[in-house]
Parts: C-alpha cells; sequence; structure tokens
C-alpha cells in the first residue's frame, strides 16, 4: 500500500507559488521600511527623552500601581516626530493595540495611548524643537541613535549633547544621571556650557573624542586686527567706544550675544519691628490679650500675619538680573535687593510703603495698650523701627529648566546709597560657577555716555514671573526681548523709553543698536502702554567700581 499524498493541481501550485512570493515580498518590505526608520533616525536630531511611569525622577510620573516604575519612553525628535518605547509588565497600547516591549514605535499627538490602565495626557507632552540660534545638536550617550555611541555602567542613554549655535561658538549639556566633565570638572546639569576643541570631555567615566573641529585660520582677520589698530591710534573710528559693534546689530543679533548672560531671579523677605534695645513682643496684643504681639510679620492680601520661619510664609518676588564680568556677579535693581523699600499694599491709594503703613499699624497698637495702663508701653512708641529682613536670593540662568537643581544661591555684594540710582550687585555663591560658562556683558565694554534721544534699544528680561510659561516644572524659561527707543534722557540718573515690560522686567540689561549697555530697566508705568525708566549704565560702572569689582 502506498502512502501516497495528493498531488496538486497547476492551479493550487501557482497559488502557493504567489502566496511565498508575496510572504517575501512583504519580508523585504519591512527590511526596506526598518532601514528607511533607521537612516530617517539617523538624520534627525533627538531633542528629549521622557521617561514615563512611577518613578518619582520620571518626567511623567503615573501614580496607578499597575504601572511599572520605568514603564515606557517618548523620544521627541527636532522634526516634531515622536517615538514610543515600553519598557514594562502590565503593557502599553496604542490605539488599543498591545506594543511590543523594547521596540521603538512612531506615534503622533491625540493618539490614544494607554500605559497599563493610565492614559497619557498629552497636554503635558512639550513641543520640542532646534532653537534659533542653534545650528546643530549632537548627541551622546549609550542608546544606538545617538550621534555619538558610548557604553559604560555609568553612562545614560542620553547622557550629554553639543550644540554648535550659529555664530560658531560651541557649548555642552549634561543631561545624565552620573554627570559630565569637562577639563576634570563636573558641569552642572541641564545647563549650557561653553566648550572648545581643546576641552576634554568625559562622558559617566567614558572619554570621548571631541567631535569640535579645529577652526581654520583665517589670515585676513589678523590683518583687519593689524588695520583695526591702527585706525584707533589716528581716531579714524571716530569716537566709537563702549565695546559695542562698529556697525548697528539686529535686535536678533544682540538677543544671541547677550541673551544667555541674562537670569531669573527670586527671592523671599519678611519684616521685622525694632524698638531699640526692647522686645516687643513681650507686650500683650491689645486686641487679643491672650497673644503677644509679635515681632517678625509677613503681609498676607490686606492682613499683618506673624513670619513663621518653619512654615517658611515668606514674602516672594521675582525679578531680572544679567551677568557682569567673569567673577559670577549679576546686577539688577536696588528695589530688588530691598525689596521692602518700594513695597506697597494693594489696598494703598495714596503711595505708602509697607514700612510707613506697618508703622503706623504698631503705633496704634501701642497707643491702645498706653489707653488700657500699659505706661511701659509709651517708651517703645518713639524707638519702633520697622526693618526688612531678606530671607534668601537664587538666580536661574536664562534657558535652564525652572528647578532647584538649577537655582543658584546669591548674595547682595553692594547696594547704591541714593534710592535714585536704582542698582545692586549680588555674586552666585557658587565657587565652581563662572560667568564665562555663558555669555556675560564685559565690565570695560560698559558705556558711559548719555544715550540720545530717539536711539534703539533692546531689553531682555522675565516680565510677569513665571507667568507666561506653559509649565514651570518641564519648560526652559527664556527671557522676552522688547524693542524700543529712548524717549528721553534729561534726568540726572535716568533716561525713558518705550517697549512693552511689566513687573518681573525690573533689573532687565538695556542695549543699544551697537550691543552696548547702556542701562538697567527700573520701573515702568503699569497704566500706561510703554513708558520705562531706565538708570544709566555710568551709574553701574561708578558701583563696580566702589566694591573694587574690575574683570
Amino acid at each position: 500500500m502506498w502512502n501516497c499524498l495528493p498531488s496538486r493541481s497547476r492551479n493550487q501550485k501557482t497559488k502557493l507559488k504567489n502566496r511565498h512570493l508575496l510572504k517575501k515580498s512583504n519580508r523585504v518590505r519591512r527590511t526596506i521600511l526598518m532601514k528607511e526608520l533607521s537612516t530617517q533616525l539617523f538624520n534627525k536630531t533627538i531633542m528629549k527623552l521622557i521617561k514615563i511611569g512611577r518613578d518619582p525622577n520620571s518626567e511623567i510620573i503615573l501614580r496607578s500601581p499597575y504601572v511599572s516604575s520605568n514603564h515606557a519612553e517618548l523620544i521627541l525628535l527636532d522634526n516634531g516626530d515622536i517615538l514610543l518605547v515600553d519598557n514594562s509588565s502590565n503593557g502599553t497600547t496604542l490605539n488599543g493595540i498591545r506594543l511590543t516591549p523594547g521596540v521603538e514605535v512612531k506615534v503622533r499627538r491625540g493618539d490614544q495611548i494607554m500605559f497599563a490602565d493610565t492614559p497619557l495626557d498629552w497636554n503635558i507632552v512639550p513641543f520640542e524643537r532646534i532653537p534659533q540660534n542653534v545650528k546643530r545638536i549632537i548627541n551622546i550617550g549609550s542608546y544606538n541613535k545617538n550621534n555619538i555611541v558610548i557604553n559604560g555602567n555609568r553612562v545614560s542613554r542620553f547622557h550629554a549633547n553639543l550644540r554648535e549655535m550659529k555664530d560658531g561658538k560651541w557649548f555642552i549639556c549634561d543631561t545624565s544621571t552620573n554627570g559630565t566633565m569637562v577639563n576634570g570638572m563636573t558641569i552642572p546639569k541641564n545647563r549650557l556650557v561653553p566648550v572648545t576643541y581643546k576641552d576634554k570631555i568625559v562622558c559617566g567615566g567614558v572619554p570621548i573624542e571631541n567631535p569640535i573641529p579645529k577652526p581654520a585660520f583665517k589670515w585676513w582677520i589678523a590683518v583687519l586686527g593689524v588695520v583695526a589698530a591702527a585706525c584707533v591710534a589716528v581716531g579714524i573710528f571716530f569716537g566709537f567706544s563702549g565695546g559695542g559693534s562698529l556697525l548697528p546689530l539686529s535686535p536678533q543679533q544682540i538677543n544671541d550675544k547677550y541673551g544667555s548672560s541674562v537670569v531669573f531671579l527670586i527671592g523671599s523677605y519678611h519684616f521685622e519691628v525694632e524698638c531699640g534695645s526692647l522686645d516687643i513682643s513681650k507686650l500683650p496684643d491689645p486686641d487679643d490679650p491672650s497673644r503677644p504681639m509679635f515681632s517678625k510679620f509677613v503681609i498676607s492680601g490686606e492682613y499683618i500675619i506673624p513670619y513663621d520661619e518653619k512654615e517658611d510664609n515668606s514674602m516672594l518676588y521675582t525679578a531680572t538680573g544679567f551677568l557682569v564680568g567673569t567673577d559670577g556677579y549679576v546686577a539688577t535693581n536696588l528695589h530688588v535687593a530691598k525689596p521692602w523699600l518700594s513695597t506697597k499694599l494693594d489696598y494703598s491709594t495714596n503711595g505708602e510703603t509697607i514700612l510707613s503703613l506697618a508703622g503706623d499699624h504698631y503705633r496704634n497698637k501701642l497707643n491702645k495698650l498706653v489707653a488700657k495702663g500699659y505706661t511701659d508701653a509709651i517708651q517703645y512708641i518713639s524707638q519702633i523701627k520697622i526693618i526688612g529682613v531678606s530671607d534668601g536670593t537664587s538666580v536661574v540662568p536664562n534657558g535652564d529648566y525652572f528647578d532647584s537643581a538649577n537655582a543658584l544661591s546669591c548674595h547682595e555684594v553692594i547696594s547704591s546709597e541714593d534710592e535714585n540710582v536704582d542698582l545692586a550687585i549680588f555674586k552666585i555663591r557658587s565657587a565652581s560657577f563662572k560667568s564665562t560658562m555663558r555669555s556675560y556683558v564685559p565690565i570695560k565694554s560698559i558705556h558711559k555716555n548719555t544715550p540720545s534721544q530717539g536711539k534703539k534699544v533692546v531689553s531682555m528680561g522675565f516680565p510677569y514671573g513665571v507667568g507666561l510659561l506653559d509649565d514651570i516644572e518641564k519648560t526652559q524659561i527664556q527671557a522676552n526681548m522688547h524693542i524700543g527707543q529712548v524717549t528721553r534722557n534729561d534726568n540726572a540718573h535716568t533716561f525713558g523709553f518705550d517697549g512693552a515690560t511689566a513687573a518681573g522686567a525690573s533689573g532687565s540689561p538695556v542695549f543699544d543698536d551697537h550691543g552696548r549697555l547702556i542701562g538697567v530697566l527700573c520701573a515702568g508705568l503699569s497704566n500706561t502702554q510703554g513708558f520705562n525708566l531706565a538708570v544709566r549704565s555710568e551709574d553701574l560702572a561708578k558701583l563696580l567700581e566702589k566694591a573694587n569689582i574690575t574683570k
């Protein structure tokens, strides 16, 4: 007995052959598509890695117990494309289809993505684009789509990136867990640090070959330098001075040159009551004898309430400053360093400050005590004095993320003794921070001449504080650039200029159209459009000289 298989007809054989060819064609097509995807990824710049999960260090934290610690990742590319990678135990679905763990899948904003039982809120996924002043970005890390791929136990997938700016300068930004070193020094995280082709870069303990090209020697620059020196010597530069550009610059060029010198300044303070050697807290409160009068207070709305150091209920404020000189000095306003000098109560209609109104408040209480028979209170009345006390000031450099890791503590070095000269200088405490890590205003280039009426000006600052940020914790702060012109220059210490500004912009640098610092924004009229005052830069130069800050 033959155990024969049935023979196939010609049509059956043709169908099977076609099916085999179709499967082979699909495999080839998938291979081509994967190669195309890989090629596209290498041609696109990775802008941001967003970790999603229960881990508190994740960029998007999910609270569900079914979500893994490192559940998934979103990879944002410079052209707007988004890749999703599932790393979880309980799975991630895209439009109802479960994803294969470890496989990159292209997604679109609005897609329905579920991390276990938790949907993705697209509103918290930022938009990332290469900044206008950046020419290209080189990504470094263990992820195989980085431009420079390195491996090591302490190397992060997206460890750091190098940025070539359109002006030819290079910066490095560390985004890792274990840090990046330049010339043996650990650089701050999430902050642009200038580098050159000579610098030695180590990422997570792994040295990398510095990809920054050595600049080509330009013989004409040397010749031009000699010619320029000769021109200065014979005085044919027509008296041009102040360290700016010989030719006028566009507002964007000025912003590119000095934008990273601007810092977001945040501070806190409270008030204290002094009565010479007497302690007012030993007296009872006439309105509530069961409690003592408090000697430290803050203002909340229309009320004076006790200052509580444990609860840290200080009064907060934000402003602007800018790096001046090379050693981490920050120029800003006197009323920023001492906000209590100009702070007004919301319900005050006659311009009285907290210092004057609070003094009246306490004198009234003391008079009530005297009327009730506390004659000892009389000696307090003549000695009462309200003072402001700073509880701390920090700066966050322009372009950094607004978080505690990037907040640099600073202290006041000197303030003007004349309230008409609204200037103060702070010093960043960190010994590792140098202004040369960013752009800064050179002290020798501060313009000392009176700006002429009609002169075009550019200012950079943070009006409205963090109120303009979409997501404080997920957004890099960015100074606003304002353009205007000098409207008056007849005051001894200030000049007026137009252009939109608002509270929070105090301390903004003001440059002329040659990129020279000519003033520091100090005031504006909130009920009008575009009338501002700036302290003349000549007064800033004098204050720096008084503090012996020369470089």
